[in-house]
């Protein structure tokens, strides 16, 4: 395979797999250590999560390239048995076991109410705290239990996400945050929380950017895949950007000037942030993985701008790193799967031309969908409330 993101993803694996084995753990401090053990443990999770997407010819070709599978296997083996307890899964990940997910109908938007943006960002505000009844969606009590701490602990660490982003904001008051839906639901949410308790932020615009709204411009996924890949990865894998702005005066000559984007969707992006009406500077707020969309936003406002990621993949930790909360992937695709985030609503399908002048949105029509993803909101705007009062 010959892509850019082929290409940078199997460079980045074997340089760090060459890295940790001529590393003696005996001989490094133990938070290096752990840190080292860390990104092997996010690397090999990103083995699994690309295959789950349906990235399997590309992964097979990196592990069969760099044999990483076996090789992340033993440099963790060695790391953690050198650390001694706890094991992977409570160092590395914000909770330390598994739950299975409930089963319910995750495309079950067809037929669901309809809601303009604004409005149902407001319905989700006035979430009743106690409104978690999730008990029939489990097996038993004792895994609803499991789900409930589960959702505490990711939530727990978006509430860190939001009030870091509040601070900066605070302390730069021309910056106002776009929150770019659906992966950062909460983080919207909570941004109207701090204003109501008195904090100093503009008011946060809430933006519907992601695959879904760019798959109404051309085939499935092209139009993301050629920035991500022929923009994002190929400048990082040919040019070596040094830092965050190298990598966005690259992305933005590639995107608006190389690249073949349809015009049908650089018009509709240009509207949809002229339609927000930016009074500041903008901040644009999204989850991660690699950041396409808001280096894409950024390019179109003429490099005005600044954006901010939860996490990151580890081959743009560095690159990121004074944007980015947290360098560890596995949190990361935790909080991209919470059903708040992927199974609440969807974008109601259409042209650019259907969808201008605002945004509207559908909600599930599955019950337990529904009640899942309101208790994970209740549970972050009451993590919230708590953080209030304890300032």
């Amino acid at each position: 395979m010959t892509d850019p993101e082929s290409l940078l993803i199997a460079d980045y694996y074997e340089r760090r797999l060459a890295f940790w084995e001529d590393l003696d753990p005996a001989v490094i401090p133990g938070g290096q250590l752990e840190s080292e053990a860390a990104e092997a443990s996010s690397l090999r999770k990103l083995l699994g999560d690309y295959r789950e997407e349906d990235l399997h010819e590309m992964i097979d070709w990196i592990v069969g390239r760099t044999d990483a599978e076996a090789r992340l296997e033993r440099f963790l083996g060695r790391a953690l048995g050198h650390l001694g307890p706890p094991g992977e899964r409570e160092r590395f990940y914000l909770y330390p076991e598994e739950v299975a997910a409930p089963k319910f109908e995750r495309n079950g938007f067809a037929g669901g109410k309809e809601w303009e943006l604004e409005d149902y960002l407001e319905h989700l505000e006035r979430v009743d705290a106690d409104r978690c009844n999730v008990e029939s969606a489990f097996p038993d009590a004792a895994t609803a239990a499991r789900w409930r701490s589960k959702t505490k602990a990711l939530m727990g660490d978006m509430v860190g996400y939001l009030f870091q982003l509040a601070v900066r904001i605070e302390r730069m008051p021309r910056l106002q945050p776009v929150v770019l839906l659906r992966d950062t639901l909460v983080i919207q949410l909570g941004l109207g929380r701090l204003r109501a308790a008195g904090w100093r932020l503009p008011e946060p615009k809430a933006i519907v950017f992601n695959r879904a709204f760019a798959n109404a411009f051309g085939p499935p996924e092209s139009i993301y895949e050629t920035l991500l890949v022929e923009g994002l990865c190929r400048v990082v894998h040919e040019e070596r950007p040094l830092d965050l702005q190298a990598l966005r005066t690259g992305f933005t000559r590639r995107a608006l000037k190389e690249l073949e984007i349809p015009e049908s969707f650089v018009r509709a992006s240009r509207q949809k942030l002229a339609e927000l009406e930016i009074e500041g500077v903008p901040v644009f707020v999204e989850s991660g993985v690699n950041g396409t969309f808001p280096l894409w936003l950024l390019a179109l406002n003429g490099g005005e701008g600044e954006m901010t990621l939860y996490s990151t993949a580890p081959w743009l930790y560095e690159i990121y790193a004074p944007v980015v909360f947290r360098k560890n992937y596995n949190y990361l695709r935790e909080m991209e799967t919470l059903v708040a985030h992927e199974h609440l609503f969807q974008i109601v399908e259409g042209t650019g031309e259907e969808v201008s002048g605002g945004w509207r949105v559908a909600e599930t029509t599955d019950p337990v969908a529904r009640e899942l993803a309101y208790c994970e909101v209740a549970i972050f705007l009451q993590l919230v409330d708590e953080r209030l009062s304890g300032l």
